[in-house]
């Protein structure tokens, strides 16, 4: 994957070093040929930005702009392998997909549409280190509300280095009075992790 994205990095400046060396006849065919691409790529870059594909047309606008559809195929997959991996960093931030899939249905009824909007906006900011102090602050509100973490395939929850410390001493006693505490197994344990980081 790095290598076709390498690919694409060489020919994307070789294009732009071959229209360098071409000497327009006037200032004004100069200055229409660098932006050009400039502006046919911003414009890909927000097609698919919104509908998560290229159009037939924006191919034919990249091609005439000097990328392949080969070339513009390449880069994609390498900008969706990239945004994947950042996707499972994320969500291994609390434990994996199954965590942050039930912390996300929680928060869908949990938190107001205002809440939603500004973690959905820090999450997609770009702004990795943001992004994770968002979901781990959401995921501590999630448990914290009753929230069990999912267990992982060897049988444990995600483990004392993904619990939440309680707050307050009465905070600690309400979870230990929950029926779910002498009831459930997950819960009990969840309960005891979070007793084991508590300072």
């Amino acid at each position: 994957m790095a290598e076709a994205y390498g690919e694409l990095e060489q020919r994307f400046h070789e294009n732009n070093n071959n229209k360098a060396d071409e000497q327009p006849e006037d200032n004004a065919e100069k200055a229409e040929a660098g932006p050009a691409m400039d502006e046919v790529v911003s414009e890909a870059s927000q097609e698919y930005y919104e509908n998560g594909t290229l159009s037939d047309a924006a191919y034919q606008s990249l091609e005439e702009a000097g990328l392949s559809r080969d070339v513009v195929d390449t880069y994609v997959q390498g900008f969706e392998a990239l945004q994947a991996q950042q996707e499972e960093s994320l969500q291994a931030e609390i434990g994996g997909k199954d965590n942050y899939d039930a912390m996300s249905d929680w928060a869908s009824t949990a938190l107001t549409d205002q809440e939603q909007q500004v973690y959905n906006n820090t999450v997609e900011s770009g702004d990795r280190d943001a992004a994770a102090m968002a979901i781990r602050g959401l995921y501590a509100r999630y448990v914290a509300d009753g929230g069990d973490p999912v267990s992982l395939v060897q049988g444990g929850t995600a483990g004392n280095a993904l619990a939440v410390p309680f707050g307050s001493s009465y905070e600690m006693t309400q979870a230990m009075s929950d029926t779910r505490y002498e009831n459930d197994e997950g819960y009990r344990r969840s309960v005891e992790a979070r007793i084991a980081v508590t300072p």
